[in-house]
């Protein structure tokens, strides 16, 4: 006998949300990378940058969606030059189901860095 359950992906990942984590390395500087989209009434709680390897160069995160490229975390908010861990509280929700990126800026001849985004 087979157990279904009687919910979709979409409204399991509705009630139970996990966090979106993108990695990249400085060769992709710069870029945007797409960190995945946000339902609809998920509170966006946490966003973590953390730059496992030191970047060498002029590099800038920021972590947002197309209408605001800061939205979870600024350019002033994290130091791609310092292997650390920036952290910033939101507790935003957006209206509509919104896609979420992570925007690069600059140059850079090495470094590698982890972005975390955490949903409730």
């Amino acid at each position: 006998m087979e157990l279904r359950n009687p919910l979709s992906k979409a409204q399991l990942d509705h009630l139970r949300p996990r966090p979106l984590v993108v990695e990249f390395d400085f060769n992709i500087v710069p870029s945007t990378v797409h960190l995945g989209k946000v339902l609809a009434g998920i509170i966006v709680s946490t966003c973590f940058v953390e730059i496992q390897d030191s970047f060498v160069g002029t590099v800038g995160v920021t972590v947002g969606d197309l209408s605001a490229q800061g939205r979870f975390q600024a350019l002033s908010d994290n130091d791609p030059e310092h292997a650390n861990q920036y952290g910033r509280d939101n507790n935003f929700s957006y209206s509509v189901d919104t896609d979420v990126y992570v925007f690069i800026s600059g140059t850079a001849t090495s470094g590698h860095a982890r972005v975390i985004l955490y949903l409730e």
